[in-house]
C-alpha cells in the first residue's frame, strides 16, 4: 500500500499543505509500513527549502519538490540505503529519504542550507 493510500485528515501533521502534481494533500502519515521520525524537523525543512510545493524547482533548476534535493545527492542516498525504488521528483519519496538520512546520522541535516534554522 503506498502512502498516498492511507492518507487521512485525521492524520495530518502540523499544517503544510503539500501540492504535487496539482493537487493539494496534507502530507504527516505516519503508516506502518513508512513510520516518519523526524516530522518536527522534516516539516521545518520543507517550510524553508519549498513552502510545501511539490513542483517548486531552485538552484538553476538543479533542486527539485518539497526537500530542494539535487538528483545526484538523492540517488546517492537511495542507494546508500538500498531504496532503489524512490524517485527524486516525488514528495513522498524526498520525505522518506530525508528521514532515513536524518535516522542514520543528525549530521545528515547540514545538506540543507537553512538547516540551523531547524534545529
Amino acid at each position: 500500500m503506498g502512502l498516498a493510500a492511507v492518507l487521512s485528515s485525521t492524520q495530518a501533521h502540523q499544517g503544510i499543505v503539500l501540492k504535487e502534481h496539482g493537487r493539494t494533500e496534507i502530507y504527516g502519515v505516519s503508516s506502518p509500513q513508512n513510520p516518519i521520525q523526524h516530522w518536527k524537523i522534516l516539516d521545518c525543512l520543507i517550510g524553508l527549502e519549498s513552502s510545501g510545493d511539490g513542483e517548486a524547482v531552485g538552484d538553476n533548476g538543479l533542486a527539485r519538490n518539497v526537500l530542494q534535493f539535487h538528483e545526484q545527492t538523492f540517488n546517492s542516498f537511495k542507494s546508500r540505503y538500498g531504496l532503489h525504488r524512490l524517485e527524486w521528483d516525488n514528495a513522498w519519496h524526498q520525505i522518506i529519504l530525508a528521514d532515513k538520512m536524518l535516522e542514520e546520522d543528525m549530521d545528515n541535516i547540514t545538506h540543507w542550507t537553512p538547516y540551523l534554522k531547524c534545529v
